[in-house]
């Protein structure tokens, strides 16, 4: 981008990921992250493979699946589930949860990867349950500070800030 409002239109992701490196299907996995402070992030804690782009085997050849999303700066956040591209056959069951304090402080983020059902965790307490979109195949982990786009307007931030991961 030119400049900050091309970066804003566009979206700017900062990521770790450790495709080509680990890459594991079912167990659990858990991150323990503190959130930004000022608007303008979406920040995420996912799992994703080659496979989301196949069509028609109800993600057991590859999902996305969203550990944590954070874009606001309020209790919420929102763990998600995608499979069948990101097209016209794009399939998707989410959900938004509030966690009171989310915003103060480390808090962990987990998700318990089961051959039949995800299930999802915020600090240790299950917050969300599915049996969709079920992948099968090894995926690898992310975890991204996407600026842009969903998170909101980065010029309204006072900079710096940021989102801190403790482990994963």
């Amino acid at each position: 981008p030119q400049s900050v409002s091309d970066a804003v239109l566009g979206g700017i992701d900062g990521c770790i990921t450790t495709h080509g490196k680990f890459e594991h299907a079912f167990g659990y996995y858990v991150a323990r992250i503190q959130f930004q402070k000022q608007p303008g992030h979406w920040s995420a804690f996912w799992i994703n493979g080659p496979g989301i782009h196949k069509v028609g085997t109800e993600g057991r050849d590859g999902a996305e699946i969203d550990i944590m999303e954070k874009p606001w700066l309020d209790d919420r956040v929102t763990h998600n589930v995608h499979w069948d591209g990101y097209g016209k056959d794009h399939k998707h069951d989410g959900t938004r949860v509030e966690v009171p304090g989310i915003m103060e402080g480390f808090h962990t983020f987990g998700l318990w990867w089961r051959p039949d059902e995800y299930i999802f965790y915020v600090d240790g307490k299950e917050t969300w349950r599915t049996k969709k979109g079920i992948c099968q195949m090894p995926e690898y982990i992310l975890l991204s500070d996407e600026i842009g786009k969903w998170g909101g307007d980065i010029t309204k931030a006072k900079l710096p800030d940021q989102s801190l991961v403790d482990y994963v």
